[in-house]
């Protein structure tokens, strides 16, 4: 089976290229130089019962040139314009499902790979994705039930 789940994940891994290269002209090129201020905030934590929220700022140096692209959809739009076949959302897609099947499939052959060695750890990390894929599928269908109610005839 490991062999099985190292040619999927290289299967998933070249979906995901694809979707990445035919969503080439989403990204938006900047160039950047020099040094740029960031902030970021962590979840929060309990101290002595009261909630404190983590605030990062901090400056870095960048020299080169970064990319980035942004699609936002909620899920009924996305199947909406999946089923029509707009071309960006097929696109991003690719992207998604390549990545999160390549991720998925890196894991399992770990944990094939150790389970066939004899190490009984292997476990785990096949325990791991299949509780991922049956808590995301949840919460999917359960997204998809809030936002499309049954409509009475």
């Amino acid at each position: 089976m490991f062999i099985v789940f190292i040619v999927l994940a290289g299967i998933a891994f070249l979906i995901m290229i694809a979707g990445l290269i035919l969503l080439r002209k989403s990204f938006k090129w900047e160039k950047v130089n020099g040094t740029y201020k960031y902030k970021s905030s962590k979840s929060l934590s309990r101290k002595n019962g009261t909630q404190i929220k983590h605030r990062e700022i901090g400056i870095q140096k960048m020299k080169g040139i970064m990319g980035s692209f942004s699609i936002k959809y909620q899920i009924p739009e996305f199947y909406q314009k999946l089923r029509s076949g707009d071309r960006k959302t097929i696109r991003f897609s690719l992207l998604l499902f390549g990545g999160i099947g390549f991720v998925l499939c890196i894991f399992l052959a770990i944990g094939t790979g150790l389970a066939e060695g004899g190490d009984p750890n292997g476990w785990y990390f096949i325990g791991a994705v299949i509780i991922f894929i049956i808590l995301v599928v949840f919460l999917h269908t359960r997204s998809v039930k809030k936002s499309n109610p049954l409509k009475p005839d």
